[in-house]
């Protein structure tokens, strides 16, 4: 089977604006979505994944910060 890389995109300020707006209980009820949605495709769910922190760019002059919308990512298997 082939192995496929999820990146989770979000707009910075939209996230955190998210963030800041959604209450404890949405925030739980998003986290049980997630976790239900998890358990359910977990015979192709390589790796879980993880939020992202800064970014770098690496290139021939070296490494440097810059920006993207990758808020985080999972490994997935499947035909």
């Amino acid at each position: 089977m082939k192995k496929f890389m999820v990146l989770y995109m979000a707009s910075g300020p939209e996230f955190e604006k998210m963030k800041k707006s959604s209450t404890p209980e949405q925030q739980k009820k998003g986290m049980d979505a997630w976790m239900k949605w998890m358990k359910a495709n977990k015979t192709s769910i390589v790796e879980g994944g993880a939020p992202l922190g800064k970014t770098k760019r690496v290139d021939s002059n070296g490494a440097s910060n810059t920006k993207n919308e990758i808020g985080g990512y999972s490994v997935v298997q499947a035909e």
